[in-house]
């Protein structure tokens, strides 16, 4: 191989070798996160099983947590938010059980965030919002 040809080939190496590491890095802050959620307890709220937490976390990984948490039948409903960042987001979602009496996540949050004077938005079961 001409020394193009073999640097080329390294490169090219290194660049598979990066994406393997990046998605082990992945798999191991899912695997994390996965930990740190089953730590957590559900409040009871009026007959209702709540969780509502601050969370040492990035934005991206924010969602990702409300996704695994919409899984976890311990909690019929949850508020989180991150402790990383300037702007605060809130996730705030209701199981169906929860809807069907009446409740509207998008309409709750909206009540939260105007006492932080904040946004709110979202569907009866998913609300997002910034504080």
């Amino acid at each position: 191989k001409t020394p193009a040809e073999s640097l080329l080939a390294k490169v090219k190496g290194l660049i598979e070798e990066n994406k393997a590491l990046q998605k082990g890095l992945q798999e191991a802050k899912r695997g994390q996160l996965k930990q740190q959620l089953q730590e957590l307890k559900p409040e009871n709220l009026g007959g209702v099983s709540l969780l509502i937490a601050s969370l040492p976390i990035s934005q991206d990984e924010l969602k990702e947590a409300a996704e695994l948490l919409a899984l976890d039948n311990r909690f019929q409903a949850f508020l989180i938010t991150t402790t990383e960042g300037q702007i605060s987001p809130l996730i705030l979602r209701i199981n169906e059980q929860l809807v069907s009496k009446g409740l509207h996540a998008a309409e709750l949050l909206k009540k939260v965030a105007a006492i932080v004077e904040g946004s709110a938005g979202g569907r009866p079961n998913l609300a997002q919002g910034v504080m």
